[in-house]
């Protein structure tokens, strides 16, 4: 069966059946890579990656804003499918213990398995149980090159791993498309860092927005493991900002929560819900 005509050349839809059919055969093969060749392995790889069902997960943001600092700590159990989580809010005692403070019903500030849109987290999208050279995987893939202008800046190094630096530069609507550097494994062609920068524009106020992403393996998954980010808001003269420094650790990637648990009544009526999300002892 043929691949579907894109405009790309068949140099790489070759390389990317190669890359993942076969890891050891594209490491060989990577003194040569193009931007856009590397980029589509990556794609690849990740597309490849299993996507849990439920995620159970700790956030540590301190957020910066003209010289003050707030710090939230939440618990999360996220559920992949619909995005629908239950939120649980700490707060610390005087003497260092923690406490749940209140427990919401509400889309999390970022996910851990976010993609940045370069790669479908829709179960309707990508069949997670085919196998990872599947004809369905390698052209969802290959069809989302054409969002940007790929290219290889250089080598380097990240975690005391090799990688490529790519650069990124949107051919449409860079608030969407708003990648603008992924760090890939010039090995695995796993996708280590993705910096982003989002602009706004809302009547007279402009501004930018920026983010860095650090992904680290969970399991099978590769999930993100901390953001960091910038923001700058103007409104004629006046100015506004802040930084944020988000830490994410992973608890369970198989916790077993019903789905009446995520809807606030459900989980307020069902005594277990709190015990499953592993909110309590």
């Amino acid at each position: 069966m043929r691949l579907p005509t894109f405009n790309f050349s068949r140099s790489v839809a070759f390389a990317v059946m190669a890359s993942v059919a076969c890891s050891s055969t594209a490491s060989a093969q990577t003194t040569a890579l193009s931007g856009d060749e590397i980029y589509v392995r990556a794609l690849a790889t990740w597309s490849a990656q299993p996507t849990p069902a439920v995620l159970s997960y700790r956030v540590d943001a301190k957020l910066t804003h003209k010289g003050h600092v707030r710090e939230e700590r939440e618990r999360i159990v996220l559920r992949t499918a619909d995005r629908t989580a239950i939120v649980a809010k700490l707060a610390v005692e005087g003497d260092g213990t923690e406490r749940i403070a209140r427990v919401a019903f509400e889309r999390p500030r970022f996910d851990p398995d976010a993609t940045f849109r370069l790669v479908a987290r829709s179960r309707d999208d990508i069949d997670e149980s085919a196998a990872p050279g599947s004809l369905r995987t390698i052209t969802h893939v290959v069809a989302r090159v054409k969002r940007y202008a790929v290219e290889l800046v250089g080598e380097g190094t990240y975690r005391d791993r090799p990688v490529y630096e790519l650069k990124l530069t949107p051919l449409f609507d860079p608030r969407i498309n708003s990648v603008r550097a992924m760090f890939v494994d010039t090995q695995s062609f796993v996708t280590w860092r993705v910096s982003s920068e989002t602009p706004y524009a809302v009547g007279p106020a402009h501004g930018t927005f920026m983010l860095d992403a650090q992904f680290a393996p969970v399991g099978n998954a590769w999930l993100i493991s901390r953001i960091t980010t910038a923001g700058a808001f103007h409104l004629g003269p006046f100015a506004y900002g802040g930084d944020g420094d988000v830490e994410y650790r992973i608890i369970d990637t198989k916790a077993d929560v019903p789905a009446y648990c995520f809807e606030r009544a459900g989980y307020a009526r069902h005594a277990d819900c709190a015990a499953r999300a592993g909110f309590v002892a």
